[in-house]
């Protein structure tokens, strides 16, 4: 709901050895927090993991070798749908958002451009898909916001939906963007190769990680 509630996961590699960290604070849902403790537990790697404000969430977990996949999810309305993607451990990329009823929307990609949409889905973000999937191309990632907002990252750039302002401003700064949030309070962060920039009203707790995380990155190389 705020830049008070976050969930960072960060994959790290020292050149010897590669470990996960798991960390978040504020209102991210039991569910997803206690997946995410069963795969430390279990030793598999959090390779996905999106949530909305109104209950629907997903979690996929991986071990290092590659063996053990297991996807989680609840609280939507495309549990079928998920089902048969993520069979025989697929991997799918999940997003969830919601319309301006505060209706769910999703978005599910499974491999490099197949794809199942909510109905209520932007149509401006189900017409760029189709074209991507139309040239097999590649979509890297979508994220769903509230009020029907979105960002797609794919071969062809980027897209988004999103209110006119520092935001929007960022995401057309030439340059991949690793990662992009919006919370409902308006506070956001969009995650670069080498850097971060974030607005007003994120954790503070979260940006220190981040700038240790990137420190360390930094030393490493």
């Amino acid at each position: 709901d705020s830049g008070d509630d976050w969930l960072l996961v960060t994959n790290h590699d020292d050149g010897n050895r590669k470990w996960q960290t798991k960390i978040w604070s504020g209102g991210i849902p039991d569910a997803v927090a206690r997946q995410i403790r069963n795969c430390t537990n279990k030793d598999r790697l959090v390779k996905e993991v999106d949530f909305n404000t109104d209950g629907c969430w997903y979690v996929k977990g991986v071990k290092e070798d590659g063996t053990g996949g297991h996807s989680w999810w609840g609280g939507t309305s495309a549990s079928e749908q998920l089902k048969e993607m993520t069979g025989e451990s697929r991997h799918v990329k999940v997003s969830f958002g919601s319309d301006i009823y505060r209706t769910e929307t999703y978005c599910f990609i499974q491999g490099r451009n197949g794809y199942a949409l909510s109905s209520n889905i932007n149509s401006g973000l189900e017409d760029r898909m189709k074209q991507i999937h139309e040239q097999r191309k590649t979509i890297h990632f979508v994220r769903l916001f509230d009020n029907g907002y979105y960002f797609i990252s794919d071969d062809n750039g980027s897209e988004w939906i999103l209110p006119d302002g520092p935001l929007s401003e960022e995401l057309a700064i030439i340059g991949k963007k690793e990662e992009v949030a919006k919370a409902k309070d308006g506070a956001w962060i969009v995650i670069r190769a080498n850097h971060y920039v974030s607005s007003t009203g994120v954790d503070n707790a979260l940006e220190q990680k981040l700038k240790q995380f990137y420190r360390d990155q930094k030393n490493r190389n």
